[in-house]
């Protein structure tokens, strides 16, 4: 079978006003369009989400489409976690969208030094006045060491403090994750923080790549 680069995990329910923006920016990627995946797992929406995924899952054959009844986004981040296959996992929310080159350059700078974990910038699209604002602080430069790879043990001070707790600024060895056995606290929000600081408290080979690639969206409705 074709060897799939990165597996980007995304859970949906009920956000169709997103939707097409955040999948667009990862079906556009470019790197190398048959290297990816994209697992779209439906936590049971009762809009025109379902609708709306079928058909990019009937369109293009690198869409992966999961349903379940309706659960939380950490339930579903880990059904997709099962069917990943890809070397590297990325996981990001609907209301998010990358920038067209993140999966290409997070991927080759990752393969490169074989990171675990490599953590990158992101920026906060602001909904409502359409702006895009630097979230300079979700990383803290000043604490990590001063060289391409390093172990968490290697940050000297504030450890837990040198990087979020998100997953949008992240991109992981699916084969670290999967030996660890780390996954997602099936709660309704703040269900990422265990996974995140488990996977980087272990971690031997962290990189951080200094460019800023994502984009959350603030100023939402309807959204945790």
């Amino acid at each position: 079978s074709k060897k799939i680069k990165v597996s980007i995990l995304v859970p949906i329910y009920n956000v169709e006003k997103y939707l097409e923006k955040c999948i667009n920016s990862l079906l556009e990627q470019t790197i190398d369009k048959s290297k990816i995946e994209v697992v779209l797992v439906d936590d049971g929406s009762t809009d025109g989400s379902a609708e709306m995924i079928s058909g990019y899952s009937e369109r293009d054959n690198r869409v992966i489409l999961i349903r379940e009844n309706h659960e939380n986004a950490a339930h579903a981040r880990n059904i997709g976690l099962k069917a990943a296959k890809g070397e590297y996992l990325y996981f990001i929310d609907i209301d998010d969208f990358l920038s067209e080159n993140a999966l290409e350059n997070l991927y080759n700078h990752a393969r490169e030094i074989q990171a675990e974990v490599t953590v990158f910038r992101f920026d906060a699209y602001m909904n409502e006045q359409k702006v895009f604002l630097p979230m300079d602080w979700v990383v803290k430069k000043k604490l990590i060491p001063d060289k391409p790879v390093f172990s968490f043990l290697e940050i000297k001070e504030d450890r837990l403090c040198a990087f979020s707790g998100l997953t949008i600024d992240k991109l992981f060895l699916r084969e670290y994750i999967e030996k660890n056995g780390f996954s997602f606290q099936e709660m309704r929000s703040s269900n990422d923080g265990l996974f995140i600081y488990s996977a980087l408290i272990s971690a031997r080979k962290i990189s951080f790549y200094d460019e800023g690639l994502a984009h959350q969206r603030r100023e939402t409705r309807g959204t945790i």
